[in-house]
C-alpha cells in the first residue's frame, strides 16, 4: 500500500475511534456532573431555602436536626402557648453512651390528667436528675476532643435550681446558639399558633419516636468504632466532638 493511502486510511480509523469515544466520554461527563450534584445536595442542609414562619416546640438540649432546621429557618417562631406533651423532646434527649443511645429525661410535675401549659411546666424536685444527667454526660464525653472546653458553659444548669422547664430549655438553647457563634432572631408565640399552610410546623415532626427530619454529614463520635455514626443526637454530641466546626454539619 502506498504511504499516501496508508495515512488516508489511518486518518479514517482515528475518526472512527474519536466518534465512538466522544459519546461515551459525555456519558461519562454527565454521570460525573450528577454525582458531584448528589455529594453537593447531601453535604447542603435542606433548609437553607426554607420561607415564611417556622415554628418550633421548647427542647431539652435538643437534637442535630432541630438546629439544622431553626438556623436555616427565614422567621422562628417558638410555640410558648401550647400544652405539655409527654415523651417529646420538650423534656428529654438522646447521647452517645459505652452502651449506647442513651436518653436522658427531665422529670416534670403531673397535673393530674389535666391540660399543663407548657410555660407552667415545673420541674420535680424529687430525686437528683441532674447529678444523674451531669454524670452521665461527663462519662460519655469527658474522652471527647472538646468536653473540657465547653464542660464549664453546661454545669451550672446542673448545679443551679431551676423552677420551670420552659426557662431551663431556653437559657439552655441560648447558650448554645452562643456556643455555635448563631444568634438567629427567636419570636415567643404569645397566642397558640393553629396549624395552617402559613406555617412551617416542626412541633411534632421533631420526634424521638420518628424518623429525623435532616441527617447531618457523619463526623466523630467517641464511640462510632463500637456502634457506628449514631446520627440525630443531642446537640452536646455535635458541639463536644467538633467543637466550632459543628455548625458546619448544619
Amino acid at each position: 500500500m502506498a504511504k499516501s493511502g496508508l495515512t488516508g486510511s489511518l486518518r479514517m480509523q482515528k475518526n472512527r475511534t474519536q466518534a465512538i469515544l466522544q459519546p461515551l466520554e459525555r456519558d461519562v461527563d454527565s454521570v460525573s456532573n450528577s454525582i458531584n450534584s448528589i455529594k453537593s445536595a447531601h453535604l447542603s442542609s435542606p433548609f437553607r431555602e426554607l420561607r415564611g414562619k417556622v415554628c418550633f416546640s421548647t427542647a431539652y438540649l435538643p437534637p442535630v436536626s432541630y438546629f439544622a432546621v431553626l438556623l436555616h429557618a427565614e422567621n422562628v417562631w417558638l410555640e410558648a402557648c401550647e400544652n405539655y406533651v409527654k415523651q417529646s423532646y420538650r423534656n428529654r434527649c438522646r447521647i452517645a453512651t459505652a452502651n449506647g443511645v442513651e436518653t436522658l429525661s427531665i422529670p416534670v410535675e403531673s397535673n393530674s390528667g389535666q391540660k399543663n401549659p407548657i410555660r407552667d411546666v415545673r420541674i420535680s424536685t424529687h430525686g437528683n436528675w441532674q447529678l444523674t444527667h451531669w454524670r452521665a454526660i461527663t462519662s460519655a464525653y469527658m474522652n471527647s476532643p472538646f468536653f473540657e472546653y465547653y464542660q464549664d458553659d453546661f454545669r451550672p444548669f446542673y448545679e443551679n435550681k431551676w423552677t420551670f422547664l420552659w426557662d431551663y430549655n431556653h437559657e439552655l438553647l441560648t447558650l448554645i446558639l452562643q456556643l455555635l457563634n448563631e444568634n438567629p432572631k427567636i419570636i415567643l408565640s404569645e397566642i397558640y399558633q393553629d396549624k395552617s399552610n402559613e406555617i412551617n410546623d416542626f412541633r411534632e415532626i421533631i420526634h424521638p419516636k420518628k424518623d429525623p427530619v435532616f441527617l447531618s454529614k457523619s463526623y466523630y463520635q467517641v464511640f462510632e468504632n463500637k456502634f457506628g455514626f449514631l446520627p440525630d443526637l443531642s446537640i452536646i454530641d455535635l458541639l463536644f466532638n467538633m467543637g466550632n466546626e459543628a455548625v458546619m454539619m448544619l
